[in-house]
């Protein structure tokens, strides 16, 4: 039988067989906030904050039912729940909706941001506007916000210091188009797993090495099975909740307003976390036996460099985006 953890917010409706446009025109509005991440990481602090504040702004007005931990399926199953209806709130990233929105895959080509402070310029000016459009017309998601997930390292069993070292390793991908390229292009083997699977395929030998951000190696664990951080800081990823369109479009504006307001708060606090985290995870990796690994990144970085032409030639504004990206920089 599912497992819930509920907040003070909410009852399950579903089910009653009541549909989320109709609880939307009950005195009381129901959300389901389903997503993949354990409890304890940022996207489950994010959720809870973003929650607190909905209930600091409408009280009793708004229930919301949570679901963390992939109780209701793993990040792309959820992202397409939120699509046909049946959950109106999820965490979406590019990766996942790059294969229905191949624009966003710009946010994903490795090395193309400097920091923070770059990452929010990029998705708070004309790009993020772009995602938050093409979101909704193609796939039918409000775009509520965009959370700092983080740069990404690699996780692998054996040092790889220089680009030789990583011929013939197999990685786990995303199951994204711009990462499987990114690790062909640096000569390893991309083996698209989804999230749910990686430790598994580490611990059984299916892959030698994975990549997120090291806060997440932690935190799942995933050192257990390898134990050498690549400080490669390859990716950054942004973390977009979304909600069905057609049901955030039925809401009482000022719920509307109180729904977004919330995510800035929950923003404004994952900024703070963001900040702080790598150093952190660093230090707790070190303290389970991990060793931290400093990679010839200028290697890498000459290795990828094609993936930006192949890009523009296969995405119609691809040379707009990145060029909007790199003006941008401090």
């Amino acid at each position: 039988m599912l497992t819930r953890r509920e907040t003070s917010l909410g009852v399950v409706l579903t089910a009653l067989g009541i549909t989320g446009a109709a609880r939307a025109q009950a005195n009381t509005i129901e959300i389901n906030f389903a997503h993949h991440s354990p409890a304890g990481t940022g996207n489950d602090l994010d959720a809870l904050t973003f929650i607190e504040a909905l209930q600091g702004s409408l009280g009793d007005r708004v229930r919301v039912n949570y679901f963390p931990g992939g109780q209701m399926g793993n990040q792309r199953e959820l992202v397409e729940q939120a699509r046909l209806g049946t959950l109106e709130v999820a965490y979406a990233n590019s990766p996942t909706l790059s294969n229905a929105v191949p624009e966003l895959g710009v946010m994903d080509l490795p090395f193309m941001f400097d920091d923070l402070d770059h990452v929010e310029r990029v998705v708070r000016g004309d790009v993020g506007q772009m995602i938050s459009r093409l979101t909704r017309e193609v796939l039918g998601l409000e775009v509520l916000g965009f959370m700092h997930v983080g740069f990404r390292d690699m996780l692998s069993k054996n040092r790889l210091m220089r680009l030789s070292d990583f011929q013939g390793v197999r990685f786990r991908s995303p199951e994204a188009p711009v990462y499987i390229e990114m690790f062909r292009s640096i000569g390893a083997v991309p083996v698209p797993l989804p999230w749910g699977d990686v430790y598994t395929g580490l611990q059984t030998g299916l892959i030698d090495g994975m990549e997120t951000p090291a806060i997440y190696m932690h935190s799942t664990r995933m050192y257990e099975q390898a134990g050498y951080v690549l400080r490669t800081r390859h990716i950054n990823t942004v973390e977009i909740p979304v909600m069905n369109a057609a049901f955030f479009d039925a809401l009482p504006g000022e719920v509307r307003e109180a729904i977004t307001g919330a995510w800035v708060t929950a923003a404004a606090a994952n900024r703070v976390r963001a900040e702080a985290e790598p150093e952190q995870a660093y230090r707790l990796l070190e303290a389970e036996g991990v060793e931290l690994v400093e990679v010839d990144v200028e290697e890498l970085r000459e290795a990828v460099l094609p993936m930006r032409t192949a890009f523009e030639q296969r995405v119609p504004a691809g040379a707009e985006l990145i060029a909007a990206i790199a003006a941008e920089r401090a």
